[in-house]
């Protein structure tokens, strides 16, 4: 090839792979908000991050999580933990939660009014199997106590890209 022959011609191409490697990589990466609707629940939660494919799992870490207590609640509520699920819409048109990370385990109480910010924290959800991520999003989920068992929370993010499988 005689465009290698040269340093110029090297450099060319060199920076065009370089060039069509971050390309591919900002198309595996999205970033990810999550929101509550507005007090809905005793326990809401606001989260940013970003979500990439790594092998077989969507890996999605959230850089900034604050929850909050809403005020119209009086008990305070006991979080058992947190995890992120891909979500869709099933047979009857309602969303349902699918693959989910593994509940990242906490030992928070949050009072009335209080807000609550969290660690950065890292979720591996497996996407093995699935043949796309088209027409999905993430759901945040909020495990706590509620009387005798357990009781759920959700924030929302946007609906995935579909190159994140590729």
């Amino acid at each position: 090839m005689k465009i290698l022959k040269t340093r110029s011609g090297l450099s060319w191409l060199i920076a065009g792979v370089l060039t069509a490697t971050c390309a591919f990589s900002a198309l595996a990466q999205q970033s990810v908000t999550f929101t509550s609707p507005d007090d809905a629940f005793k326990l809401n939660n606001t989260a940013t991050g970003t979500v990439s494919r790594t092998g077989p799992f969507l890996t999605v870490r959230l850089d900034q999580h604050v929850m909050w207590h809403g005020d119209k609640y009086v008990e305070p509520t006991d979080v058992i933990g947190f995890k992120v699920s891909v979500a869709g819409h099933n047979e009857k048109g309602r969303w349902e939660p699918g693959r989910s990370s593994g509940l990242v385990p906490s030992a928070y109480r949050i009072r009335r009014g209080e807000s609550k910010q969290l660690p950065p924290s890292t979720f591996l959800i497996p996407i093995d199997g699935l043949s796309s991520l088209s027409d999905k999003w993430l759901v945040l989920t909020m495990v706590i106590k509620h009387g005798a068992g357990e009781g759920f929370t959700y924030a929302h993010s946007d609906k995935l890209k579909v190159e994140m499988l590729r």
